[in-house]
């Protein structure tokens, strides 16, 4: 996603970078090293991303597809 992001609106391609860093950082979480504030890190850069990729969609212009458009 973060690489693919390159010609979208800039909330876009911020949460794709968000996005990967709490994956890296899950990962890390889940192998490395168990850090409580790495897993607290990890959230709130998940749901920020999600939060701004949501808003990112609302404001934008581009109708939503539907079933009969094919």
């Amino acid at each position: 996603m973060a690489f693919s992001s390159g010609k979208q609106p800039i909330r876009v391609c911020v949460s794709a970078i968000m996005f990967l860093t709490s994956d890296l950082l899950l990962g890390l979480y889940g192998t490395l090293l168990k850090d409580p504030m790495i897993h607290v890190v990890y959230m709130f850069l998940f749901y920020l991303a999600l939060l701004l990729l949501t808003f990112s969609h609302a404001h934008s212009s581009v109708p939503l597809l539907s079933r009969a458009d094919g």
